[in-house]
């Protein structure tokens, strides 16, 4: 039975030619639904967006820029997983986990921010792995566990961790 409130690999073929905005009913981005499609610049989610599965957008390659994840709660592992060209990232405040490998080899992130009522608790392995443009992180302080390779990279890279209240 097909719910049509998840969009997943086979529906994408109609986003990904000139993706703008996800549809109005959409709650779930499912594993791997836009995986691979090179020619995606800009995904806007619209405010029913809860869940960007497993390697959702891995390898949009062009991807610049996720707008509108005010609702996001969950963002697979490999979610975003060698977007090269993505460079800015808002992170979305319900959201408790960086999971594994979620932005690896987004060598050209250089500004990733949280909100001021962050959630995040958790950051997963490699979750920001060879990210080489990304040069400074303030992290939240309610942040309770970093993982392994978290941060590896050629460049160095300052961690700040502050006092949100």
């Amino acid at each position: 039975m097909k719910n049509n409130n998840v969009i997943g690999p086979k529906e994408a073929k109609i986003y990904a030619k000139n993706l703008t905005e996800i549809g109005d009913q959409i709650l779930k981005i499912d594993d791997n639904t836009f995986k691979g499609r090179t020619v995606i610049r800009t995904a806007k989610l619209t405010p029913k967006v809860r869940e960007i599965g497993n390697n959702a957008f891995a390898g949009c390659f062009q991807l610049r820029r996720v707008l509108d994840m005010y609702n996001v709660e969950i963002i697979g592992s490999s979610a975003f997983e060698k977007c090269h060209k993505l460079c800015e990232f808002s992170f979305p405040e319900k959201v408790t986990e960086i999971r594994p490998e979620t932005f690896k080899f987004c060598t050209g992130l250089q500004k990733f921010s949280f909100p001021d009522e962050s959630n995040l608790k958790r950051i997963d392995d490699s979750a920001f792995f060879e990210c080489s443009k990304l040069n400074r992180l303030v992290l939240p302080e309610e942040v309770e566990y970093i993982g392994k390779k978290v941060f590896f990279a050629r460049k160095c890279l300052s961690i700040f961790i502050y006092r949100l209240k």
